[in-house]
């Protein structure tokens, strides 16, 4: 009897055991199967979303806007950069070209010995988010010279991201490098600085501060518990899910800034912003270049007239990080106030054009970069800083229409890579 019943409980015991192998089987296999299917859905990212409306009213139907925006969703991945710690990774697409050290392609751009140069630097809108590669605002400043006669090599140092100070540094290592220093150097930048502020607590930093440094100073991979977890691709899936749906931690209060803190926030910015201004004088001095600052305009704030769609992207910025746009608005009011021979405020510089020239908040179209690209030119002509057609510190005035919105990308001739 007594091996009969130990003979029963082996049976009884070995039936678990086997439930339960293949409970833990089948768990394994879902939770393998889950974290691939996120993997998947995180590396086959959707093409950038831009509203069908925007595109008509921005693109007006141009053949190559669906192509972009597939080659601007390949291209988005950066590699690290010393000094200024981020920059595109090199891509071959048929509307964005970037070269091995993440420079994009500058079309119209004549790079001999005996054309002035022209450095330009910026944040994305600089670099061109919105607008293949020959509707950037380096490829259309390179363009309107060389429709005025006077042909220039143009680089567009402009990246995503980036804030003042990384291209002060990005400039400095640039100037270290080159056989010969540029004639002029071109800033365009605001928004990105403007954000920073409202981003993180720390003074003169660059995008996503807190989230670099937090991923610098993990020590995780060493240290016992389950913080491994957060960097599954199950885990980050579902973080992204709840931001896109708008959930957050009810413990966590709806973040109100008063304006007292946005001007606050602005004067950081603006007195950051100044004094880089004043270092990239002083190496101008040195170097023997001339040095423009463009404060990018945006639909946060200045006086163009928003259509519907430029009011709903502001509207649905505004909604995933309230309490910004006061910031934004406090900044742009301060910086206006500058005085300074060699900056330029932008922020109004639509105010008589009240079609759809922004695809999201702050990246223009080609006719808006068109016209950016138009008042630098005249900027530098009349400074004195490159002389066009014999003109030289007096007044010009070129026929631009704004309309750079070409249907197909212009000949082999008309492009000259970056080398």
């Amino acid at each position: 009897m007594a091996n009969e019943r130990q003979g029963g409980e082996d049976v009884r015991w070995t039936a678990i055991a086997v439930r339960l192998a293949v409970a833990v089987a089948i768990f394994a296999l879902a939770l393998s199967a889950g974290e691939l299917a996120a993997y998947l859905k995180l590396r086959y990212k959707p093409t950038r979303r831009v509203g069908e409306s925007v595109k008509t009213e921005v693109f007006k139907g141009a053949s190559w806007t669906s192509q972009y925006f597939a080659d601007f969703n390949a291209s988005s991945p950066v590699r690290y950069h010393s000094y200024t710690l981020w920059r595109r990774a090199p891509f071959n697409g048929k509307t964005i070209k970037i070269d091995s050290q993440g420079i994009r392609e500058t079309y119209y751009s004549h790079c001999d010995v005996k054309a002035p140069t022209i450095w330009m630097f910026g944040n994305s809108a600089l670099w061109g988010s919105g607008t293949p590669d020959w509707a950037t605002i380096p490829s259309l400043v390179a363009e309107e010279f060389g429709k005025a006669g006077e042909p220039v090599c143009v680089k567009n140092f402009g990246e995503k991201a980036w804030v003042t100070t990384q291209e002060v540094i990005a400039l400095m290592v640039e100037l270290k490098r080159a056989t010969r220093p540029p004639n002029v150097v071109v800033f365009y930048d605001g928004t990105t600085d403007a954000y920073l502020p409202y981003e993180t607590s720390e003074p003169d930093v660059h995008d996503n501060f807190d989230a670099v440094r937090r991923k610098f100073e993990d020590n995780t991979s060493s240290a016992p518990g389950f913080q491994y977890l957060k960097k599954t691709n199950t885990y980050i899936l579902l973080n992204q899910w709840v931001r896109n749906l708008g959930l957050r931690d009810p413990l966590q209060p709806v973040r109100i800034t008063s304006p007292e803190e946005a001007a606050a926030m602005a004067k950081v910015t603006v007195d950051n912003y100044v004094k880089n201004m004043d270092l990239v004088d002083l190496l101008g001095s040195h170097y023997g270049f001339h040095a423009f600052y463009f404060w990018q305009p945006t639909v946060r704030a200045g006086s163009k007239p928003l259509t519907a769609n430029e009011d709903q992207m502001r509207q649905e910025e505004e909604s995933t990080q309230p309490g910004s746009e006061i910031v934004f608005k406090e900044t742009y009011k301060l910086i206006g106030e500058a005085r300074r021979s060699n900056f330029y405020d932008l922020a109004d510089f639509f105010a008589d054009h009240p079609e759809t020239l922004f695809v999201e908040t702050n990246h223009l179209g080609p006719e808006g970069n068109s016209l950016i690209a138009h008042k630098m030119l005249e900027t530098i002509v009349e400074s004195g800083a490159i002389p066009l057609n014999g003109i030289h510190g007096g007044k010009v005035s070129l026929d631009n229409s704004g309309k750079a919105l070409h249907d197909q990308p212009p000949s082999a001739m008309a492009r000259v890579a970056l080398r």
